[in-house]
């Protein structure tokens, strides 16, 4: 089954194999060459964030991640942006 679900560290392995896939990064300002620990910073990066103005989610199919959604809010400057990736 599929689902949705705030991240957690095991998805770490999904964010790493989408930052080293030159296709998933042509168009995003991603390090190269992107390492493990790139991924690992992003992924403590969404998840400090203050869930009330940056919900971060991960989307599972079989209990395993595959693609996640980030949205940012800039309430003062009426500024919002979604973000999302598929494996």
């Amino acid at each position: 089954m599929g689902g949705v679900d705030r991240h957690h560290l095991d998805d770490v392995d999904l964010i790493y194999t989408r930052g080293i896939d030159p296709e998933f990064g042509r168009f995003l300002p991603l390090p190269d060459p992107y390492t493990r620990r790139d991924a690992e910073m992003f992924l403590a990066h969404v998840m400090l964030r203050d869930w009330a103005t940056n919900p971060s989610f991960t989307i599972t199919l079989d209990d395993r991640a595959i693609g996640d959604v980030n949205v940012r809010v800039d309430a003062a400057n009426r500024v919002a942006e979604m973000g999302w990736g598929m494996a």
